[in-house]
């Protein structure tokens, strides 16, 4: 038992780590610009005039980018419900998480993945340069170049019973006093995402337009290098030009990486006090036995004394019986803990909302089973140290007499 609850705590922090690293790192994504005064985690201000500014650093970069990608995702939700004739007939609005981007320009830029449809057919963004986007002048009616795509994430797809082809109206008040119809042309599952967090993906103009932001605002500059250029000096070169620096700031995928760390901390350090009580638990167990085992044999081990055995040796024999034990209740508790991990994960993705996807909250690591077997040598050597001694103690004579 004492083996598989270490193993459980363990793993605990590697399925965090090892998951949040795979995710980091499919996403394609090298540097992450955000407004000095952000968090790249939670973000609070947008760029104004964002794509002009996406359009500057690509230029800058020049062909060290492969990709160079605004995208758009304001604090406030907006709102969706189906279209006449569409689903079950339910008028009730969920509330969405917008993101705004410009399809084409994402390239290898992903962490999510389409299960159903496509990712726009439009690539472009092509009502920016629409007079009613222009002029600001929010009405329909007047819509020229607005591409009417959407692209609806898994959760939003199954709660409101919507598929491919059909359509939603989507608005940025709750009362739908200004809203627009929308046809759904794909369905995504986003690895960070949790599996009941509602959200959907819209050409980037078409999303500030219906938050009737007119300022061009973007919430993140996204930044695929070509391969072979360096990740920390593009960083660097950008933070300290003289137009940039004072504008904006940028981050690594291993800087996110290294900010998620602190709350793998937590769990490991959870861990850490969970482990010795195991260990106290396991050594005292193993003694007990032991010594019982020692007492019952001491006519043998006095017998073998007599005919020339070491004290020495008769400590190794009884330490050794000791470590075996371990090794093999180590063998039983990983077997066990293998199970209590997979149950844990699955236990923790069905009942707690807000679980990425993509994330593992437990994984058994080759390091998580070193620092195991590396425990279990610890307790068989520890817990038979005592019994060892106490049978090279025993008086042969006496317990000859006693035969």
């Amino acid at each position: 038992m004492s083996i598989a609850l270490t193993v459980t705590m363990l793993s605990i922090g590697e399925g965090l780590r090892t998951s949040t690293d795979d995710l980091v790192q499919s996403t394609g994504v090298d540097l992450f610009i955000v407004p000095k005064g952000s968090d790249y985690l939670f973000f609070n201000v947008d760029f104004i005039q964002g794509t002009n500014l996406t359009q500057d650093i690509a230029d800058y970069l020049g062909s060290d980018a492969d990709t160079v990608t605004p995208r758009f995702t304001p604090s406030r939700q907006l709102y969706v419900r189906t279209a006449d004739g569409n689903g079950d007939g339910d008028a009730r609005s969920l509330g969405a998480q917008g993101n705004g981007v410009i399809p084409d320009t994402l390239g290898d830029i992903s962490g999510f993945s389409i299960v159903d449809g496509k990712y726009f057919t439009q690539g472009d963004d092509p009502f920016r340069d629409d007079p009613s986007f222009r002029a600001g002048i929010y009405d329909p009616a007047f819509f020229a170049n607005f591409t009417g795509e959407i692209v609806i994430n898994k959760a939003l797809a199954d709660e409101m019973g919507l598929k491919t082809g059909d359509q939603l109206v989507l608005s940025s008040s709750q009362s739908f006093m200004d809203s627009v119809t929308l046809t759904v042309v794909g369905v995504y599952v986003a690895d960070f995402e949790g599996t009941e967090f509602r959200s959907f993906h819209l050409s980037l103009s078409e999303l500030q337009y219906m938050l009737q932001r007119f300022d061009d605002p973007v919430t993140e500059i996204l930044v695929d290098l070509a391969e072979g250029v360096d990740t920390d000096d593009t960083r660097e070169r950008l933070e300290n030009d003289f137009e940039y620096s004072p504008r904006l700031t940028v981050s690594t995928d291993r800087d996110i990486y290294n900010t998620l760390g602190n709350l793998f901390d937590t769990f490991e350090g959870f861990a850490t006090l969970i482990a010795p009580i195991t260990i106290v638990v396991a050594v005292l167990f193993i003694s007990t036995v032991m010594i019982i085992s020692v007492k019952e044999r001491t006519r043998e081990i006095g017998a073998l004394r007599a005919i020339g055995f070491s004290r020495s040796s008769i400590f190794k024999q009884v330490l050794i019986e000791g470590i075996i034990i371990s090794l093999v209740g180590f063998a039983l508790g990983l077997l066990m803990g293998f199970f209590d991990v997979w149950a844990l994960d699955e236990l923790l993705r069905r009942t707690l909302t807000g679980i990425p996807e993509g994330i593992h909250v437990t994984e058994i690591t080759g390091v998580v089973i070193m620092e195991v077997t590396l425990v279990a040598l610890i307790i068989g050597a520890v817990a038979g140290l005592l019994p060892a001694y106490w049978a090279t103690r025993i008086d042969i004579a006496k317990t000859l007499r006693q035969e």
